[in-house]
């Protein structure tokens, strides 16, 4: 073989593995790690399978979460928030992205589903009853589901109802229908503060997936981590235009930018109910 073919191939496999090592760091810069399960924003006395836990805590299938004071959030593929507060238990019963479920053993809890990362469904029961939804907000336990907005499904074994905004049931046996009570507004009302503390945490979460980035921006603006928190706080109380005029300054489409201003949107939404 000539030297100058030689070359010629050497030439090519340099290349080649310059393209590769571009688009692997292009895609650890842009992609985001999708979290399949995790326990955020807790409070109080908080256990996991019986150990007791006071930080963000990974989560796997079968896991039980026992609240015995104050609450926490589960957060499922960083879509599906549960809220849980004291007393109740909820057991993570099915990571499946194509329908995730949660089991509540006990109490009441607060699901939220945001439908932002291409979960088709969400489900959550107890005992026979199972509500199915599709992006809503709603209260869930063995007696009661009451429904703050969207369409939820119920079914307890033997009878079905779609349950729109406004709508609740009592459910004993039969399910009997009626307007969500002041009560219930109430604990949703307390619930959703619940909520915007734990997409505030998944934010703060999202960044520290990137520190080369997050350091980048600290050193290139002067900024720190407070301030950081401080702006993207501030951020909540605007509007959802001022969201997107940030994520357009973005010279590429990065996956955690996509997702921070989801869910900053969301928390404006929240905000203003």
């Amino acid at each position: 073989m000539s030297k100058g073919k030689i070359i010629g191939i050497i030439a090519i496999i340099l290349i080649l593995l310059l393209g590769m090592a571009f688009g692997i760091v292009y895609y650890k810069v842009t992609h985001s790690e999708e979290v399949p399960a995790q326990l955020v924003d807790i409070s109080g006395t908080v256990l996991v399978n019986g150990v007791l836990v006071n930080q963000t805590t990974p989560l796997k299938q079968t896991d039980a979460i026992l609240v015995q004071s104050g609450s926490a959030s589960v957060v499922l593929f960083e879509s599906i928030i549960v809220v849980i507060p004291a007393p109740g238990e909820v057991v993570v019963s099915d990571l499946s992205a194509q329908h995730p479920k949660v089991t509540v053993n006990s109490g009441t809890t607060w699901n939220k589903f945001l439908h932002i990362v291409g979960i088709p469904a969400y489900s959550t029961q107890a005992g026979n009853t199972v509500a199915s939804v599709r992006g809503t907000g709603f209260l869930f336990s063995k007696s009661v589901v009451a429904v703050d907005d969207g369409v939820v499904a119920v079914n307890n074994g033997t009878t079905s109802v779609n349950l729109e905004a406004g709508d609740a049931a009592d459910i004993n046996g039969t399910i009997t229908t009626r307007p969500v009570s002041d009560a219930e507004k109430s604990f949703m009302a307390s619930a959703k503060s619940k909520t915007i503390a734990a997409l505030q945490k998944l934010r703060e979460l999202e960044i520290l997936k990137h520190p080369k980035i997050a350091n980048y921006i600290k050193d290139k603006y002067q900024l720190a981590d407070e301030q950081i928190a401080s702006e993207l706080e501030s951020l909540d109380h605007k509007t959802a235009s001022d969201v997107d005029k940030l994520v357009a300054q973005s010279p590429v489409s990065i996956e955690s930018v996509n997702k921070i201003a989801i869910w900053t949107k969301e928390i404006q939404n929240l905000t203003t109910q």
